[in-house]
């Protein structure tokens, strides 16, 4: 089983996430780094997975905040869709 853990105080940028992901979870050069493309890649999962997130909020940073809450949408869809596929939010950070 392959399991990924993404510590949000970590990560702080759209881009920081995007690449990590795709790091962790061995995404094709070709994958296109938005929330999309994340959901095709997730959906296309063929081997046990676990995420585990710890949530986001960072008072200053907004826009990251509701990007966070979009993605972490696209993670339940994806889970919802994909037998393989477990995710795990930590609301009090991993």
């Amino acid at each position: 089983m392959k399991t990924v853990y993404i510590d949000t105080k970590k990560i702080n940028s759209v881009q920081l996430l995007q690449d990590y992901l795709k790091e962790q979870l061995e995404l094709p050069s070709y994958y296109g780094g938005n929330l999309d493309a994340m959901y095709d890649a997730l959906t296309t999962i063929r081997e046990d997975t676990e995420i585990y997130i710890s949530k986001y909020e960072n008072a200053s940073d907004k826009s990251f905040n509701r990007y966070m809450e979009r993605f972490l949408h696209v993670l339940h869809d994806a889970e919802m869709e994909n037998e393989y596929l477990t995710v795990i939010i930590d609301k009090t950070g991993i």
